[in-house]
């Protein structure tokens, strides 16, 4: 294993990516009945492809935590969301960090798309129905 410290450059770099993350959640989402079709993957794949597969995962935590709490006080967070958001990031990087070919870039696309979100959605609707209740009367949101 090589050395695990961030150079400057690198953590500019992920605060970046984590900015643009929070926007594209917050303000570049379209949601229309029970889909979301949004753009928050691009900074999290820019990480992963620039980075590695650790900061990518950081990138994807950090943006989906900050981005999905938008009053720290009366809402928060569900933990399965964020775990989920970090495995996505670390799978990308894992895929696509040393090279891009075609069958990598499917496999990435297929592995995040296909397994976690499927599992994300089942593991957070338990989450969501079966929480506790924030400030505001609402489960984890």
């Amino acid at each position: 294993f090589r050395n695990r410290k961030f150079t400057t450059k690198q953590l500019v770099i992920i605060a970046m990516l984590v900015a643009l993350n929070v926007i594209f959640i917050r303000f570049l989402s379209i949601a229309a009945w029970n889909i979301k079709i949004g753009f928050a993957f691009v900074p999290v794949v820019f990480a992963a492809l620039y980075l590695g597969p650790w900061q990518a995962a950081l990138v994807g935590a950090l943006g989906d935590f900050i981005g999905g709490n938008p009053v720290p006080p009366l809402r928060r967070t569900c933990p399965g969301f964020t775990i989920t958001a970090a495995i996505v990031g670390l799978i990308y990087g894992l895929f696509l960090s040393k090279k891009q070919t075609m069958p990598r870039i499917l496999g990435a696309v297929l592995a995040t798309e296909s397994r976690f979100s499927a599992a994300e959605h089942l593991m957070d609707q338990r989450i969501v129905w079966f929480s506790f209740p924030a400030a505001d009367g609402n489960p984890c949101i």
